[in-house]
């Protein structure tokens, strides 16, 4: 969503700061916003490479799966891109 000079992504769970990070180089405005817990609560988007890892692994039993944050973010980006329209 684009308001003025600020671009929103919006995501139905918890994103992980890496991947928020690059999903925020993606955006294109001067000011943007990754919003979490939009519409749904799915739980823990983290990429495939910290799925399951040690120190992740509550984050990890409360995700969707290995796959979730990092197909979330190639949408948001393609949406982006302008690949994909809504």
């Amino acid at each position: 969503m684009d308001i003025g000079d600020a671009q929103m992504a919006m995501v139905p769970g918890e994103l992980f700061p890496n991947l928020g990070l690059m999903l925020k180089d993606k955006m294109s405005k001067p000011y943007k916003f990754v919003l979490g817990l939009t519409n749904d609560e799915i739980g823990y988007l983290m990429s495939g490479e910290d799925f399951g890892r040690k120190k992740y692994r509550y984050e990890s039993s409360m995700s969707p799966g290995k796959e979730a944050g990092d197909t979330v973010v190639k949408t948001l980006v393609e949406i982006l891109d302008g690949k994909e329209r809504l």
